[in-house]
This record gives structure tokens, C-alpha cells and sequence, in this order.
């Protein structure tokens, strides 16, 4: 993944999440994550969010190395927590099948 920029890595990154299960595990860790915040806050305790950060990259590294038999690449990680979040919006406004179409990605 030798990317010059995070419009060269995005295409990668759909092609590493190219099954459905893959996708919908690394979404709901991360809604997971964002219902921790409040949740840390209402019950006055800090430690569900490392927690819960925590689960989300047990989630991606199973998922990668299970179901998606691909790498768990953490080169770029900040582009891939880019991409994990633009993944997760386009998936919760219903936005992620065409940008699948555009870039060639067939969901399995």
C-alpha cells in the first residue's frame, strides 16, 4: 500500500472491505465506540472509551485476518481511521453501495 495520497488509498481500503460482514463488524465497533462517549460521561467513568477503541481494532483485526483473509495494515494509520469513518457515514446515510460501483468493488 504504497499511497501518495488518501484519494489513491480510499480505493484500496473499499477493496480490504470488500465483504459485507467485514464492513458491518467495522461499523458497529466503531458505533459502538461513539455510544461510548455519552455513556463514559453518564456514568462517570472514562474507561469505556480506550475500551471500546480497543474492541474496534480486535474487531478489524479478526475480521481482516477471518473473514477477509487480507492484510491488517496499519502503514497509514491515520488514513485508515479516515477511511474507517467515511466508510461508517457513507454506510449510515446509505451512500457506500455506489461508491463500491464506482471504484470497481464487488461486495461478497
Amino acid at each position: 500500500m504504497n499511497c501518495a495520497s488518501f484519494a489513491e488509498y480510499w480505493p484500496l481500503y473499499l477493496h480490504n472491505h470488500s465483504k459485507e460482514l467485514t464492513r458491518q463488524l467495522h461499523f458497529w465497533s466503531l458505533l459502538i465506540y461513539f455510544l461510548s462517549w455519552p455513556a463514559s460521561y453518564l456514568l462517570g467513568h472514562w474507561w469505556p472509551i480506550p475500551a471500546t477503541l480497543l474492541l474496534g481494532y480486535v474487531v478489524a483485526f479478526f475480521t481482516h485476518t477471518l473473514i477477509q483473509k487480507s492484510p491488517f495494515n496499519l502503514k497509514h494509520p491515520y488514513w485508515g481511521a479516515l477511511a474507517n469513518l467515511k466508510m461508517f457515514f457513507l454506510m449510515l446515510s446509505f451512500r457506500l453501495a455506489p461508491e463500491l460501483v464506482k471504484h470497481k468493488i464487488k461486495s461478497a
